[in-house]
């Protein structure tokens, strides 16, 4: 949507996402790796990065995450 809104040529996006676990220090690792394609010079897809990261799942997992629980 940024793309298009910016009239950037920006064809097409491929995300991979893997999840890793660390029993030992119980520790999760997600690992995102974006392909873009299309006609874009560093700045935009830097700028594309950037705001992926600011989309609200990714703010939701890289922050310390509250559960709370009641039980009705």
């Amino acid at each position: 949507m940024y793309a298009n809104r910016k009239g950037w040529n920006l064809t097409d996006v491929k995300v991979e996402v893997t999840f890793e676990t660390d029993s030992v220090e119980n520790k999760f690792k997600i690992n995102r790796n974006i392909q873009l394609f299309g006609d874009l010079d560093t700045d935009q897809k830097a700028r594309l990065v950037n705001i992926a990261d600011k989309c609200p799942i990714h703010k939701i997992l890289s922050n310390p995450i509250e559960i709370t629980t009641a039980l009705n």
